[in-house]
């Protein structure tokens, strides 16, 4: 009835509950009206620091996240796929439907009422929050955002998760860390690009937007990124260019220098570049002056760049330890 390896929980929706909350966060579970019986099977495991779950039902279940005192807390975000079977109606300040192939972030530590309306398994990890939020600081923003992984970088990311569940037993040493550091730069890249459009009445002007988008993106350490060389490269012109970013709520020097201090922001939290310096950093997102860069990443972030380095190394250590221990 369930994949080989899952193992069964005993005790019915109970012990289906008590395996829950032990993997996720305090948890309670109700049966749904003339549903006699629903059992599951789940298995974990870690990937450096990051916690994973892959869970099976058998049936249609209510549940609640219990959040009663300091004790139930969880500091952690979980990424969660609906890999088959039926809806799950997730309720939190409002209420969103996430569907098979789906993929979903949750912040551990709100409350939360769910509805799984059918049997169905679902693969999902656990992030400390201090590490997500070193990294991206409109990451609750993200949370109950359903994301269809059937194309684009969301089907990227659900293709990651299903290989790196797969080979988790072949993973060691180092190899966890890097892994995870990759799968949170694509986190960023799936939930930050699909949170981060704006609504325009015109298709047309709303794909000319991801056009826009996507070539600076690609451009960013390009010193000369400008409106010419936007409207030069799409095609598109200046006074329509002008019109898009309007309708976006700023313009395109804004968009590019906000789009460099998230990239600065993202490589300066990287373990993996600790040993670029700053000024490198700088000049690899479009900066030509180390001094202009530090007064505008204080100006948007409230630090310096290398005061919010440190903070950044501080909060993944104290999360890869608090993931550990929780282990």
């Amino acid at each position: 009835m369930y994949d080989s390896d899952l193992i069964c929980v005993p005790g019915g929706l109970a012990g289906l509950q008590s395996a829950i909350s032990a993997t996720y966060f305090p948890i309670e579970l109700e049966p749904v009206r003339g549903v006699s019986e629903v059992s599951g099977a789940i298995a974990t495991a870690a990937i450096g620091p990051l916690h994973w779950t892959r869970a099976q039902v058998s049936g249609p279940f209510y549940s609640r996240r219990r959040l009663l005192d300091r004790s139930d807390e969880r500091q952690a975000y979980i990424l969660m796929l609906l890999v088959d079977g039926g809806c799950v109606v997730l309720h939190d300040r409002g209420s969103v439907v996430v569907a098979p192939g789906s993929l979903v972030l949750l912040n551990a530590n709100r409350p939360l009422e769910t509805e799984q309306v059918a049997a169905g398994t679902a693969l999902a990890v656990s992030f400390s929050a201090p590490m997500l939020k070193s990294r991206f600081l409109d990451v609750d923003k993200w949370c109950m955002v359903p994301l269809d992984a059937t194309h684009g970088t969301a089907a990227i990311l659900r293709e990651c998760m299903q290989c790196y569940w797969r080979v988790r037993g072949d993973i060691r040493g180092g190899a966890g860390n890097d892994l995870a550091a990759s799968l949170i730069h694509l986190l960023g890249a799936t939930f930050g690009n699909c949170s981060s459009v704006p609504a325009f009445d015109s298709r047309s002007a709303g794909m000319h937007f991801l056009r826009v988008r996507d070539l600076i993106a690609e451009n960013l350490q390009n010193p000369e990124l400008s409106v010419d060389f936007v409207s030069e490269r799409l095609g598109i012109s200046k006074s329509y260019l002008f019109s898009i970013m309007n309708t976006a709520n700023t313009t395109l020097g804004r968009y590019i220098l906000e789009r460099r201090l998230d990239r600065s922001r993202e490589m300066l939290a990287d373990p993996a570049l600790k040993s670029w310096s700053i000024s490198e950093i700088a000049l690899r997102t479009g900066f030509q002056e180390l001094s202009h860069f530090s007064r505008r990443f204080s100006e948007r972030f409230g630090r310096s760049p290398r005061a919010f380095r440190a903070a950044a190394s501080d909060a993944a250590a104290r999360g890869a330890t608090a993931a550990w221990r929780q282990h």
